[in-house]
């Protein structure tokens, strides 16, 4: 019986969850755009009625946190020259939805140019602007509000995270206006960061703000992730074992990474060289998600014995 109910509480708590990412949040997990009326949903200042027109209007109180997000590859994710490439060989609305997902309902979606305020990416509006309100995990303490605040909890999960980071492949080979209607996901994870996550055992002790978001600090909203060196070089050591005359054994080892590395698009990968000493090019690894793999077995079997 306390199975029973165990799992009737976790399965509740999911749905809950599914919901209000749905109706509040308006994400579907990538399937279709983020539907926003920019009359309706845009909030407004309450001290001069005036109606914020994009993450700028956020600047001159979240300083820091806007000039963070703006150096952010969240801020680039639709005017990345990588993301522009791709997009330009295959042009899928699907892969907008994520990369730049608000869009006016009765607009084409497949026309990059009708996406609002694109070169935004994921903006302020994206994950915190729905009908006229600041989405925040929590209310702000304070006697005089500048805004209308709808407490949304969510917003401080990894769930929140895999509605743009957990996605399988399309079971459509292509997608065509006709078949992106019912578009559906296949079983086979083309982007796996948040599974990666839950299989670790980090999953009780911190989520994806707690490395990413950087809540309450001067890199707030940073989400530095593996294009920031100095973070990076922080996420694994690499030791290289001579075993003989003319063998080595490359031992690479993650530091406290909830995720495989690297994790998330299909195409990044971890190339390690050996040089010389005259920096001459004797040796490449390339790794491609599995180091944290091997790890997340040797917990497991650890945690079975």
């Amino acid at each position: 019986m306390r199975i029973i109910i165990l799992l009737s509480l976790i399965l509740l708590f999911h749905c809950s969850e599914d919901k209000t990412l749905a109706k509040i949040f308006r994400f579907s997990n990538g399937i279709h755009p983020v539907y926003f009326d920019q009359q309706s949903d845009l909030a407004k200042n309450l001290k001069d009625n005036t109606t914020f027109k994009g993450s700028e209007s956020c600047k001159s109180c979240h300083k820091i946190i806007f000039e963070n997000w703006q150096k952010s590859m969240h801020r680039q994710s639709f005017t990345n020259s990588f993301y522009q490439e791709s997009h330009a060989k295959e042009p899928m609305s699907w892969c907008l939805n994520c990369h730049s997902p608000l869009l006016s309902k009765g607009e084409n979606e497949k026309d990059h140019r009708k996406r609002i305020l694109k070169e935004e990416g994921v903006s302020c509006i994206v994950c915190h602007v729905r009908e006229g309100k600041i989405l925040v995990a929590k209310k702000p303490e304070f006697n005089s509000l500048v805004h209308e605040y709808l407490e949304t909890p969510i917003l401080k999960s990894s769930e929140f995270c895999a509605s743009c980071h957990q996605f399988n492949f399309p079971a459509n080979k292509s997608l065509t206006e006709a078949m992106h209607k019912e578009f559906k996901y296949s079983n086979l994870p083309m982007q796996n960061t948040y599974n990666e996550w839950k299989q670790s055992i980090w999953d009780d002790k911190k989520n994806c703000q707690s490395c990413h978001l950087f809540p309450k600090t001067k890199r707030s909203h940073s989400f530095p992730g593996g294009h920031d060196l100095n973070y990076l070089s922080d996420a694994f050591n690499v030791q290289l074992q001579r075993i003989s005359q003319r063998e080595f054994v490359l031992i690479v080892s993650l530091n406290k990474t909830g995720h495989a590395f690297p994790t998330g698009d299909l195409f990044r990968a971890l190339r390690i060289h050996v040089l010389n000493d005259k920096d001459q090019l004797i040796k490449e690894w390339t790794l491609k998600k599995r180091i944290h793999c091997l790890w997340i077995r040797a917990q497991n079997l650890h945690r079975n014995l």
